[in-house]
């Protein structure tokens, strides 16, 4: 596949602020979280995609999309661990990486797309998406931060290395606002299960 993508699927997180049971696997809209993100990823348009997991259950649900999963066991360590481990699985052989957080239930199938075929239109840049000067995820990373990447700390995020490089910055602008929405705490979940139901 001409400029070929991997994708990480970051699933991992320990749920501290959120304060219940994982996150991931909360009901939203007759799915789990986990399982909205999921069925959000265009898989045709991926040459590999590898969800890195700290459960059981987001483990389970995982093996219904036919797509390779990790385990963090050590999740508590720090995003940076997760990106790490999926980005070494994929191997420095991508022409990009696209991270995904597990998180992000009203993520559309549509909107991937529109940033992957941003990205293969411009292929030497940082790809985001964004709601006015907000940068959200999904990112893909051009192959030449591959190894920036594989040497963020346990509990770095990616922005680390694409604040190095924010002149190779491009995002593709969502016109929903609550799309680049990820859970954090109860008080998300509630403000995305309401904004879902209008």
């Amino acid at each position: 596949m001409e400029n070929s993508i991997g994708c990480v699927i970051m699933a991992a997180g320990s749920s501290l602020r959120f304060g219940k049971k994982n996150k991931l696997l909360e009901d939203f809209a007759d799915q789990t979280v986990i399982e909205r993100v999921l069925n959000a990823v265009p898989y045709p348009l991926l040459e590999r995609c590898i969800l890195v997991a700290g459960s059981e259950e987001v483990i389970r649900i995982a093996t219904r999309f036919n797509i390779q999963v990790l385990i963090n066991t050590k999740p508590e360590l720090g995003i940076g661990r997760t990106i790490k481990l999926g980005t070494a699985a994929l191997g420095p052989s991508f022409n990009g990486y696209m991270y995904i957080v597990g998180d992000q239930p009203l993520l559309k199938h549509s909107t991937i797309t529109r940033l992957i075929e941003f990205w293969q239109s411009n292929p030497g840049a940082i790809a985001a998406l964004s709601y006015g000067k907000r940068v959200g995820n999904p990112v893909i990373f051009p192959q030449v931060y591959y190894n920036e990447l594989m040497a963020l700390d346990d509990d770095e995020y990616g922005r680390v290395v694409y604040s190095r490089h924010i002149d190779q910055m491009q995002t593709v602008q969502v016109s929903d606002e609550y799309e680049l929405m990820d859970i954090d705490t109860v008080e998300d979940f509630e403000v995305l299960i309401e904004h879902h139901k209008k």
